[in-house]
């Protein structure tokens, strides 16, 4: 039995965007509510940056193994298939280490 229901995403930031990417490649209906009022954004401030270790040790942050995995992959498909550049993986920087 086939759903009439649409799924809502509000924001069209970095994690709206990506979902929405999920659910057109599933042929998942969507619909994105975004605001052009909100001047900061999350996707804004971080830039796009990921850090897989967290807190005062720098351990790897729960579930880094798994994020990552599939995380270089899917970034490097999604340049390919928009024939842009935007992934530019850098070494993290330890100030204190």
């Amino acid at each position: 039995m086939k759903s009439n229901k649409s799924i809502l995403i509000v924001g069209h930031g970095l994690a709206g965007t990506i979902l929405a990417h999920h659910l057109h490649q599933q042929n998942i209906e969507f619909q994105i509510w975004d605001s052009s009022k909100t001047h900061f954004t999350s996707s804004n401030a971080a830039g796009g940056i990921f850090n897989p270790v967290t807190g005062r040790k720098l351990e790897p942050t729960w579930l880094a193994n798994e994020i990552f995995t599939y995380l270089f992959p899917f970034y490097q498909a999604l340049e390919k298939k928009l024939n842009a550049s935007f992934f530019f993986p850098m070494p993290l920087f330890r100030p204190f280490a």
